[in-house]
């Protein structure tokens, strides 16, 4: 049995285009596969873990070929005859940059009509600005989620930065709105963090929950109809 086999230089150039889109290499796994084009060949596949997409790295007639998934921005695979590995290459960096759009967060996944901040915002009537001890309290959850996000999601310094913006934002609104509104601000400004950093599900679950217990205080003091 025949191993199509990728030289060392080859995955070190893919392992580099994974970097600069902005992924984890961790995130991915190779394994040995059976070609899905040619009879007795082994083949590489990788793996992108989280959303189980994939890259083959398959041989036809001697010349590159592939499928992998997302196959387009409609399409969950593809495949396509390549011939040389340059053509593969380019090929690979365009389908990491399908596989971007694949792992931002799934918002209707983790969002759900129990969740706290959903039930407050649509009945929420409270027309009162905070308080200034209550601004202190919210300045100092909203420094506690930045230092969470900071510590748990590997932030890229730009991402770092962003965050910080958004929080800062969020805090100078609790200076000047009503509670009611400030409520609606947060949910934005969270939502906008957990896309503008591309968080997992799971993660962004993590920030919600972490904000509805930082905030547990307040928000019971909100008053409903």
């Amino acid at each position: 049995m025949n191993v199509n086999k990728l030289l060392r230089s080859q995955k070190n150039e893919l392992f580099a285009a994974v970097q600069k889109k902005g992924f984890k290499p961790s995130e991915f796994e190779w394994v040995i596969i059976d070609s899905v084009c040619s009879t007795n060949l082994k083949i590489p596949k990788l793996i992108h873990q989280p959303t189980e997409h994939y890259y083959i790295f398959d041989l036809k007639n001697g010349k590159h070929w592939t499928e992998y998934s997302p196959g387009g921005v409609d399409k969950w695979m593809a495949r396509k005859y390549l011939g040389s590995w340059d053509f593969q290459q380019k090929n690979f960096d365009n389908w990491l940059n399908l596989l971007k759009n694949e792992v931002e967060p799934d918002l209707w996944e983790f969002i759900s009509k129990e969740n706290i901040f959903w039930e407050i915002s649509d009945s929420a009537n409270n027309d009162y600005p905070f308080n200034i001890e209550e601004q202190e309290y919210i300045s100092t959850r909203l420094h506690e989620i930045e230092r969470c996000l900071i510590s748990t999601q590997n932030l890229s310094k730009k991402h770092e930065e962003f965050v910080k913006a958004r929080l800062n934002y969020l805090e100078e609104a609790s200076k000047r709105q009503i509670q009611r509104d400030w409520m609606h601000t947060m949910i934005g400004v969270l939502f906008t963090i957990v896309v503008g950093i591309g968080m997992s599900p799971s993660a962004a679950n993590e920030l919600f929950n972490f904000a509805s217990d930082s905030f547990q205080n307040i928000l019971e003091n909100i008053t409903l109809p």
